[in-house]
């Protein structure tokens, strides 16, 4: 590869400081799996944590939910720099 076409490729990069400001962004949002009886699993935020169960609130229906820690899932932060477009937008 040519330098040429490397400099135009440039701006596309993810900057190091970015990448690491998405990656705190991601592990603030504590974003989890909870069990839906229409879907199976749906996205969700944990509003609060109370000994051994949480309060999360569903992504699409805005609805809360009171569970045990046991029963949600932590949703794991996408390696791809386009996996953001399918993620839920933060609040």
């Amino acid at each position: 590869m040519s330098r040429a076409s490397s400099d135009v490729l440039a701006p596309l990069r993810v900057k190091d400081k970015q990448a690491a400001n998405d990656r705190a962004d991601w592990a603030a949002q504590k974003c989890v799996w909870v069990p839906d009886d229409n879907e199976g699993f749906v996205a969700a935020r944990i509003k609060s944590e109370v000994g051994d169960s949480v309060v999360a609130v569903k992504e699409e229906s805005r609805q809360e939910v009171n569970l045990s820690k046991d029963e949600v899932q932590l949703i794991t932060r996408p390696s791809s720099p386009r996996a953001r477009t399918w993620l839920p937008s933060p609040t």
